[in-house]
């Protein structure tokens, strides 16, 4: 169990949204503009990260659990998932098609989380998700129980592609 303790310390990504929104200044409309001084505050983030991994790498974990205790990180993974369940209950309520299907994923992903054995013990969302896609899957495009899922856009799209990439800026005082 203690291989699994340690992944909330890093596994910060939704963390970011807040900061980038506040940091650009951004109003929720349209392309963000602000988006390089962003990009510069996520690298300058991933090279922080990176030198708490080289000094646990030299020293151990221990520091962090006295700094950050399972009890507190997991109250605040707690409180995170509480304050996302609404998403998740109006996710699931549209019809009793889309409840079941929400309902054997949950449990899926609860299986796969206690039972699996291994590296598929560790992928208990994705597991999980892939279940339900296909549950999903069967009773919506097979069987016509729900809003089939619609492979148009990507029969449409591209088969090679870039993104449009924008370069950092590096500044310490806000944007905006």
């Amino acid at each position: 169990m203690r291989a699994r303790a340690g992944a909330s310390y890093l596994g910060s990504s939704f963390a970011f949204i807040a900061v980038v929104i506040a940091a650009t200044g951004y109003a929720g409309n349209g392309p963000n503009a602000n988006i390089p001084v962003a990009l510069g505050g996520i690298i300058a983030a991933g090279a922080l990260y990176t030198v708490i991994g080289l000094v646990v790498q030299a020293i151990g974990y221990g520091w962090v659990e006295k700094l950050m205790p399972p009890v507190v990180t997991g109250a605040i993974v707690a409180a995170i998932g509480l304050n996302l369940a609404p998403v998740a209950v109006k996710a699931v309520s549209g019809s009793s098609f889309d409840t079941w299907v929400g309902l054997l994923t949950v449990l899926a992903v609860g299986l796969v989380a206690v039972r699996a054995p291994g590296m598929i013990g560790r992928l208990p969302v994705l597991i999980g998700g892939l279940f339900g896609y296909l549950i999903y899957y069967a009773g919506a495009n097979l069987m016509g129980l729900g809003k089939a899922i619609d492979f148009a856009g990507v029969a449409a799209a591209s088969w090679f592609g870039l993104p449009s990439f924008t370069s950092p800026v590096f500044e310490l005082a806000p944007c905006c």
